[in-house]
């Protein structure tokens, strides 16, 4: 079992030693790697569920979306917020 830190989910590791590759070294150094990077205001963010939920989804869209503020009058909200999310 291996841990997807981007998606924060857990996966099976599937044993492929026996099958052979078809794909060429070649074909990867074209692939475009280069993600597009947004960022995001959490209003009435809560503990961050809201705004960790739409990061996970951006990030099976291809896009990488990074809270970088979140706002809340709770204080025990914020207390829970900054726990979770310690960037």
């Amino acid at each position: 079992m291996s841990y997807t830190v981007p998606y924060s989910t857990f996966e099976n590791i599937t044993n492929d030693i026996n099958e052979i590759s078809g794909i060429s070294s070649d074909a990867d150094s074209e692939v475009d790697t280069s993600v597009a990077t947004a960022t995001l205001l959490d209003l009435y963010s809560g503990c961050g569920g809201m705004s960790t939920g739409l990061c996970l989804g951006a990030a099976l869209a291809g896009l990488k979306l990074e809270t970088r503020w979140a706002v809340d009058f709770n204080s025990h909200a914020c207390k829970s917020l900054k726990s979770n999310h310690p960037k």
